[in-house]
C-alpha cells in the first residue's frame, strides 16, 4: 500500500507502522531540512504515539499535534500497534465490500476484469494459502459437480490489491469471499440475482448454504 506522507514520498503501511513503533520520524527528511532535532520533528505525538500515524493514514482530521516536552517521541507499544492495525484493516474491509458487493455475480462480463487463471500453476502458487483454500472449497463443491463456476479476481481497491473468490451457480444464488493481498479475510456473503451481496457475520458463513450439496 503506498501512503503518501506530507513530503510526497510513497511510504508503505508496514514502513509507517515500523517507524511509529521505533519512535522514528514518519516523514523522510529533505536535504535542505535542518539537522538539529526539534520538538515534534518525529511526527509522533508524545502523548499519543499513534495519533500522527493515524493522521498520515487519513484516520484523523487535520489538527495540531502536541509535541513531546522533551522533543523525544515515545515508542508505540504492542497494544497501540494492534489498535492502529485494526483501524487500518477495518477501513480496507469496508472499502472492499463497497467495491465488490454490488458486482452482479451472474453477469459473466462483470467478472472478466482482473480474472486469474488458477489452472496455471505459476499463477496459483503466487496466491495466499487462504485464497487457494477458498477457491478449492467452492471448486470441489460447485464446479466439480457441474452446477457452478468458480473464479478468482484480483483488483485494485484504492492503494490495496484485493482478491475475490466468486462462485456463480446454475440457480439464483451466488457467493463471494474477499481477501487482502496477504490473505487476511475481508468479508464473505451470498448474493441473489438482482440483489447486492448480503455479508456474513463471520468469514465463510455463506458456505453453510452449500454444505448439503458437497
Amino acid at each position: 500500500m503506498g501512503i503518501k506522507p506530507p513530503t510526497g514520498h510513497s511510504v508503505s503501511r508496514e514502513q509507517l507502522l515500523r517507524r511509529a513503533i521505533q519512535g522514528r520520524p514518519l516523514n523522510d527528511s529533505s536535504p535542505t531540512q535542518a539537522k538539529r532535532p526539534r520538538p515534534g520533528d518525529s511526527g509522533v505525538d508524545g502523548v499519543d504515539p499513534g495519533r500522527a500515524l493515524r493522521k498520515a493514514l487519513g484516520h484523523e482530521g487535520v489538527s495540531a499535534a502536541k509535541a513531546a516536552p522533551s522533543g523525544v517521541a515515545q515508542r508505540m507499544g504492542p497494544t497501540a500497534r494492534m489498535t492502529l492495525e485494526a483501524e487500518i484493516d477495518g477501513r480496507l474491509n469496508a472499502t472492499a465490500r463497497d467495491h465488490f458487493g454490488a458486482i452482479p455475480l451472474h453477469d459473466y462480463q462483470a467478472l472478466q476484469s482482473g480474472s486469474l487463471n488458477l489452472r496455471n500453476p505459476d499463477v496459483r502458487t503466487q496466491l495466499p494459502a487462504s485464497v487457494q483454500e477458498s477457491y478449492d472449497w467452492y471448486f470441489e463443491t460447485a464446479e466439480a459437480n457441474d452446477w457452478g463456476t468458480v473464479r478468482v479476481l484480483q483488483r485494485q481497491v484504492g492503494d490495496e490489491s484485493v482478491y475475490m473468490v466468486a462462485t456463480t451457480t446454475d440457480g439464483s444464488d451466488h457467493y463471494m469471499e474477499l481477501f487482502e493481498v496477504r490473505g487476511a479475510p475481508l468479508g464473505s456473503g451470498q448474493q441473489m440475482d438482482g440483489e447486492t451481496t448480503q455479508w456474513d457475520a463471520n468469514q465463510g458463513d455463506c458456505r453453510q448454504h452449500l454444505e448439503p450439496y458437497r
